[in-house]
C-alpha cells in the first residue's frame, strides 16, 4: 500500500487545500493520503480558528484517508522543527512520498539548498556566524549565507513562505535519512497571505481575517459547505487569547522565563520589562520586538511561556520515540491502514491505546489536551478529549 503524506494546519480548510490533496494522491500514484495537521494552536503562534477535530473532519470530508495530529507543542515550533517533527511522524507510519505547496515548484533547487542544510559545511557556518555577528535574524543571516557559498541561488525567492518550508521538509529527509520522495505542488492562487482571491481559491489568512470581522458570507465560494457552517457560528474571543498570554508574560518569575524554550542572550530582560508596563497584549508584541526578534517569533516564544515549554521539554520531546495520534480517518481505509500499522505501539487510536505505548506518549496525549482546553475557551467551541473520528 503506496501513501503520501501533507503536512499541514488547515487554519481554516479551504479549497486550495482541497487541491493540494487531490494533487498529492495524484502525482503519487498513492492509495491513501495522510494529514499530519497542527492542532490547537499553529506555527504564527496563534490559537487555530477552529478546533482540531472539525478541522480534522473537513480534511476527511475533502478527500483525506486519515488525519494524524502533529505532537504537542511542535505545531508552534519554527520552520525547521515543525518539519523535523512532521517528517518524524511521517516516517514512523512508512511514507512513502510527502506533498507539499510551493511557489516555485524547483526541486532541484530545493534539494540543493537543503543539501547544504543538512550538512552545514564550514563554510556556511563561517558564512552565518558572520550575518548573525551583524545583528542579522537569523532567517536574514541564513539567507546571505546561503546565497554566499550558493551564487546561483541568487535568483531564488528566499520570501516565498511555501519554498522555505519545503526546503525544511527536505533538509529534515536528508538529515533523517529518511526514504520518502518529496513531491512539490505548484500553487495555484495569489500566495499564502493574499487578499486576492483567484480560481475560487482564497488564503487562509484572507479567510481568517473575513470570518473575524463578521464577513462570513463573503468566504462561501473558497471553502467547503462544511466548512462554511462550521465557520458561521464561530464565536471567537481573541481578546481572551490575548489577556491569557499577557497575564502569564507579566506574572512569570524571570529566573523561569529564563528556561524557557527560545528565551536566551538576556532576551528574558526585555521580555519581562515590556510585559510589565503594556496595557496589552498587542501593545507588548510592538514594544519588545527588534529587527533581531521577530514577531513570530515572539509570538511562539509567549506560548511556550503560556504552557511551560521550557528547553529541557523540548530536549526531550526531540529525542522520544515517535508518537502518532489519529484525529479522523475515513471508513474506505480505515481498516487498510490499520493494518498496515499494526505494529506501531504508539499509534494513539483510542485512550487505551496509550496502555501500550511508551511513556512519553501519556505526557504528549495531556499536553494536547491542555493546549485544546485554552482553544475551547478562545473559539467558545467546547472540544472534550475524544477516541478518533470514524467518517
Amino acid at each position: 500500500m503506496r501513501t503520501v503524506a501533507v503536512i499541514c494546519e488547515y487554519n481554516p480548510f479551504h479549497n486550495g487545500h482541497k487541491y493540494c490533496i487531490e494533487q498529492a494522491r495524484l502525482r503519487s500514484g498513492a492509495d491513501a493520503v495522510i494529514c499530519i495537521m497542527s492542532g490547537s494552536f499553529v506555527q504564527r503562534g496563534e490559537c487555530a480558528i477552529l478546533p482540531r477535530f472539525p478541522r480534522a473532519r473537513h480534511a476527511v470530508q475533502s478527500g483525506a484517508d486519515v488525519v494524524i495530529e502533529l505532537p504537542a507543542c511542535s505545531s508552534f515550533f519554527n520552520a525547521e522543527q515543525f518539519a523535523q517533527t512532521g517528517i518524524k511522524v511521517a516516517d514512523y507510519l512508512n511514507v512513502d512520498y510527502i506533498a507539499f505547496g510551493s511557489e516555485s515548484d524547483n526541486l532541484q533547487s530545493i534539494e540543493k539548498i537543503a543539501d547544504v542544510l543538512s550538512r552545514e559545511p564550514e563554510e556556511y557556518k563561517t558564512a552565518l556566524k558572520s550575518g548573525l555577528d551583524e545583528g542579522l535574524p537569523f532567517p536574514s543571516a541564513r539567507e546571505k549565507a546561503l546565497k554566499t557559498i550558493l551564487p546561483d541561488m541568487n535568483g531564488f525567492d528566499f520570501s516565498a513562505p511555501n519554498d522555505l518550508l519545503a526546503i525544511a521538509y527536505v533538509t529534515a529527509i536528508k538529515r533523517a535519512k529518511s526514504k520518502i520522495i518529496p513531491i512539490p505542488i505548484k500553487r495555484i492562487d495569489n500566495g499564502r497571505d493574499s487578499d486576492v482571491p483567484i480560481n475560487n481559491m482564497l488564503s487562509s489568512s484572507a479567510i481568517r481575517k473575513l470570518v473575524l470581522n463578521g464577513k462570513t458570507e463573503e468566504i462561501r465560494e473558497y471553502v467547503p459547505q462544511y466548512v462554511y457552517d462550521d465557520l458561521k457560528n464561530l464565536h471567537y474571543k481573541s481578546e481572551i487569547e490575548d489577556m491569557l498570554l499577557l497575564s502569564r508574560l507579566k506574572t512569570i518569575p524571570k529566573r523561569d522565563l529564563n528556561n524557557i524554550y527560545d528565551v536566551n542572550e538576556g532576551l528574558e530582560n526585555r521580555i519581562s520589562e515590556c510585559a510589565k508596563s503594556a496595557k496589552t497584549y498587542q501593545e507588548y508584541l510592538e514594544s519588545v520586538k527588534t529587527k533581531r526578534y521577530t514577531l513570530s517569533r515572539l509570538k511562539r516564544i509567549s506560548l511556550y511561556a503560556l504552557f511551560n515549554v521550557t528547553d529541557d521539554y523540548v530536549k526531550t520531546l526531540m529525542k522520544a520515540p515517535p508518537y502518532a495520534r489519529i484525529l479522523a480517518i475515513g471508513k474506505k481505509q480505515k481498516s487498510a491502514l490499520l493494518s498496515l500499522w499494526r505494529d506501531k505501539k504508539n499509534l494513539i487510536g483510542k485512550y487505551k491505546d496509550l496502555n501500550n505505548a511508551d511513556p512519553i506518549c501519556s505526557k504528549l496525549y495531556e499536553f494536547e489536551n491542555q493546549t485544546a482546553s485554552i482553544t475551547s475557551l478562545i473559539t467558545d467551541n467546547l472540544e472534550l478529549d475524544s477516541n478518533m473520528v470514524v467518517l
